[in-house]
């Protein structure tokens, strides 16, 4: 999820052409409201705008830059039909080389480092956008993304806050936050953090996902389980399945263990779940719930060889039915190490607040 920054586009026209500039701003907001609410058509639009400014403008790098945005919002993170999965790059990468101080570019670069969770990369790319603007939203909020991965919970709320006063309207920071707040066991807050996005953009999936999953981690199983419906009417096409994996749980918490199991295996099928390791980390949760041991602890250790989230690991309730199990421990033991590490290496770059 990637935010818009109308300050820098005041600062810095990015065309003298007030008609390519015109269809840019109308493709930045489009791509936002694609962003919040998922509707193709919000997409369809999005291109036709930014296609149009750079038919106008060539050289605008910022509308090569917001089009590669729009690719990986939809080819990537929500795991549309999409000709080419590498269009999202491959557009960034050009924006990079019409205006190599394109922030935004970097920001999408970063992005999807981070989905593929090579956070050694999107730490780096961040950075490097940060060096330019020390306020983006984008760079800030991987920061939080790749801290979190690390396990390094307080240095991601940390740059989720500094991303949510940079854009104060911009909701990802808030449902970010929640998220990480959740993994400390702070449910109120974490509560509170997501309707503070609730209030922006009601229809949002991962805002209306976080509601799910708080209700569910305090053992609130009724009320998730009536969240469930409005998260499902949200989502389109195999993005569906992630609600429903989360109402896979539910449904071992009250003993329907064959309907959890034939969402668990269709879940396994879906591209979305397959590319994604936070969807393979959901998976892998029903599957320890259900009691499929081999097959939960075969996803969890591709996924904890990119997100080594300790701290999570070591609460995670999912996570208790392989507690006793000797592949798991030592598992969590090489975790907790590299965990320790990273605490000592980033112990210092805690973001400052300004």
């Amino acid at each position: 999820a990637l935010p818009i920054c109308e300050q820098q586009i005041l600062d810095t026209p990015p065309t003298k052409s007030p008609r390519a500039f015109d269809a840019y701003i109308r493709g930045k907001s489009l791509t936002v409201r694609f962003n919040n609410r998922g509707h193709e058509a919000d997409f369809d639009a999005a291109i036709g705008a930014l296609h149009n400014a750079i038919t106008l403008d060539p050289g605008m790098g910022a509308a090569h830059a917001q089009l590669a945005r729009l690719y990986y919002l939809h080819d990537i993170e929500r795991g549309r039909q999409t000709p080419s999965r590498d269009r999202a790059q491959l557009t960034a990468e050009h924006a990079l080389a019409v205006d190599p101080r394109q922030v935004d570019a970097l920001g999408v670069l970063a992005f999807i480092s981070n989905w593929n969770s090579e956070n050694d990369k999107a730490y780096a790319y961040a950075q490097r956008a940060l060096a330019i603007n020390p306020h983006d939203a984008s760079a800030l909020i991987t920061l939080g993304y790749t801290y979190r991965n690390w396990g390094l919970l307080d240095n991601a709320l940390d740059a989720f806050d500094q991303a949510s006063r940079s854009e104060p309207l911009y909701i990802y920071p808030m449902t970010d936050a929640a998220v990480v707040l959740a993994m400390q066991g702070r449910f109120q807050p974490a509560w509170s953090q997501n309707e503070r996005a609730a209030a922006i953009e009601p229809e949002n999936w991962a805002m209306l996902l976080n509601r799910v999953w708080i209700r569910y981690l305090e053992g609130r199983i009724d009320d998730a389980d009536q969240l469930i419906a409005n998260a499902k009417e949200h989502t389109k096409g195999e993005e569906r399945i992630v609600p429903e994996m989360l109402h896979a749980w539910i449904l071992s918490k009250r003993g329907r263990h064959s309907e959890a199991q034939a969402i668990l295996r269709k879940a396994q099928r879906t591209s979305i779940v397959q590319n994604s390791p936070s969807f393979q980390m959901l998976l892998a949760e029903g599957l320890a719930l259900e009691d499929q041991t081999e097959d939960s602890l075969r996803i969890l250790q591709a996924v904890v060889a990119k997100k080594p989230n300790y701290p999570w690991l070591e609460r995670d309730p999912n996570l208790d039915p392989l507690r006793s199990n000797p592949a798991f421990r030592s598992m969590l033991a090489n975790v907790r190490s590299q965990w320790e590490q990273r605490v000592r290496q980033y112990s210092h770059t805690a973001l400052a607040r300004n």
